[in-house]
């Protein structure tokens, strides 16, 4: 059989060759960087576009890291801080591990000796990939739905065939690549060279002639390749020699192995709720602290309307600008700025018996989660004084339960509830016939208010009760049935209406 594809391997080896000489003899690789640089404008080159590459680490969401050169990730779920119109690859990244495809360590040149405590650079390498692998095994799982589907798995003779397809979609591929390689004083042979262990890297290219590859031991059987590494079949990776073919033969293990893998989304929405945090309860020396006796130190629930917009919008772009774009950057930082504004008024309103301890953590993550989605003043309103009355200790405001319905009310709806809800007595159920009240709030608020009492309905702050009642029709006693049907507040009606109704003179 002839050599697929016309020596696709051997041609892309030649390639990628070509290219790294044509850079190195414009720039020199005496330095470690020039060498990543030029291997990562080689990548961008050959990786399909929904791949990128980056130099850099990797990164937990809880901040720890591993790595400090080449990762592939994914361009449609990381959008880096590198401009895509003119790619600077000497910016290092910090790529999220649930971005990660695979981790490459790149060094320029390897002297291999006689065993790996003997190759030095090599030998370092390993380590930062064992480290880049250890730390994405951290990230959640996305199992292999085909696993058990594999012919060892099938039948108990099968037992010794190697599981080709690792048990994870999502396992980072680890890999070391050297431009160039050569035997050290008194080594001939790769032999002696044993790379293995937990988390050891898939695939180590030396130069043009040598790779490592992960493989299964069979006995009689021989040997099979494996997709990943595994010291279930074989303790090490398994030398090959392959000359004028390793790099091209590399490159094509990478492309297979990615595009076979499977990552699971970046939980966005906790990222974002993490940067508010961070941003929100962060106190900033900058600013004084309130008078002594009491009040919401808005310092640590958000940034006070001291501020300026453009200040905001500096601190929350930091969280946010490399996550989902300048557009809704810019219309939540804008939403933020406004809305902190309002809870300074509604803090001047209250007094002083307003404390943000009183505030639990998780209430005031999602708070802010769904403030900062509302751009209209009257909803902005609202969630600004279920915010200073939840510091005030009021219980109803507290209620979580309550930033979900807020969040889903229009401005027409915030009118209509506080039209209905204010006439409404503390300590009393009153029943409206819902004639009366469609006439009504029709009358005084426009003929789309009732549109508005049926979507508070739908949200269970109203409620319509249909009851039957018996009335004599004429003199002699004859009755006939009706119903009539009222509307009345729910408990969560008349608890959210407490929450965010304002402020009365007493409380000022």
């Amino acid at each position: 059989m002839g050599k697929a594809y016309d020596d696709f391997a051997g041609k892309l080896s030649r390639k990628v060759t070509a290219r790294l000489s044509m850079i190195e003899a414009q720039y020199n690789f005496d330095l470690g960087d020039e060498y990543e640089v030029a291997l990562c404008e080689v990548l961008a080159d050959i990786l399909p576009a929904r791949y990128g590459v980056c130099r850099g680490s990797l990164v937990t969401f809880e901040g720890e890291q591993a790595g400090d050169d080449l990762i592939i990730y994914d361009r449609m779920a990381f959008p880096t801080l590198r401009s895509s119109i003119s790619p600077n690859f000497a910016i290092k990244e910090k790529v999220p591990v649930e971005a990660a495809f695979a981790y490459i360590e790149c060094k320029h040149r390897v002297e291999i000796g006689a065993t790996l405590q003997k190759s030095a650079a090599l030998a370092k390498a390993v380590e930062q990939v064992r480290a880049a692998k250890a730390l994405a095994a951290k990230r959640r799982s996305n199992p292999n739905p085909n696993y058990k589907e594999q012919q060892r798995f099938q039948r108990p003779k099968w037992d010794h065939l190697p599981a080709y397809l690792p048990e994870l979609k999502n396992e980072l591929f680890g890999v070391v690549f050297a431009r160039q390689s050569a035997f050290a004083k008194g080594a001939t042979k790769a032999g002696g060279i044993q790379i293995g262990g937990d988390f050891a890297p898939d695939l180590v290219i030396l130069g043009d002639d040598l790779l490592f590859t992960p493989s299964a031991l069979l006995d009689a059987d021989g040997i099979k390749a494996s997709l990943f590494y595994s010291s279930f079949f074989f303790p090490y990776l398994r030398d090959e020699h392959v000359e004028g073919a390793a790099i091209g033969l590399g490159l094509l293990t990478l492309l297979h192995v990615i595009s076979w893998m499977d990552l699971l989304p970046i939980d966005y929405g906790q990222v974002l709720n993490a940067g508010f945090a961070d941003v929100i309860f962060k106190p900033r020396a900058s600013i004084s602290a309130l008078p002594p006796g009491g009040g919401l130190d808005v310092t640590g629930i958000v940034a006070p309307a001291r501020l300026s917009p453009a200040t905001i919008s500096a601190a929350l772009s930091e969280s946010w600008t490399a996550l989902i774009g300048d557009r809704a950057t810019a219309w939540r930082i804008d939403n933020a700025a406004t809305i902190q504004k309002a809870v300074s008024a509604e803090i001047g309103a209250f007094g002083p018996n307003v404390d943000h301890v009183r505030i639990p953590e998780r209430y005031a993550l999602v708070w802010f989660e769904e403030a900062t989605k509302q751009d209209e003043p009257e909803i902005q309103q609202l969630f600004a004084r279920l915010l200073v009355r939840a510091a005030a200790g009021d219980q109803d405001a507290a209620d979580r339960r309550h930033l979900e319905t807020l969040s889903r009310f229009t401005p027409k709806d915030a009118e209509v509830f506080e039209w209905y809800f204010a006439q409404e007595r503390p300590g009393t159920t009153k029943y409206t016939p819902e004639h009366d009240v469609w006439k009504t709030v029709r009358a005084e608020l426009g003929d789309d208010a009732w549109l508005s009492i049926e979507h508070l309905m739908a949200l269970g702050m109203l409620e319509r009760r249909v009851d039957t009642v018996a009335r004599e029709t004429d003199f002699r006693g004859k009755e006939e049935l009706s119903t009539t049907t009222d509307l009345t507040p729910t408990e969560s009606g008349m608890s959210l209406y407490r929450a965010v109704r304002p402020a009365p003179p007493t409380e000022g």
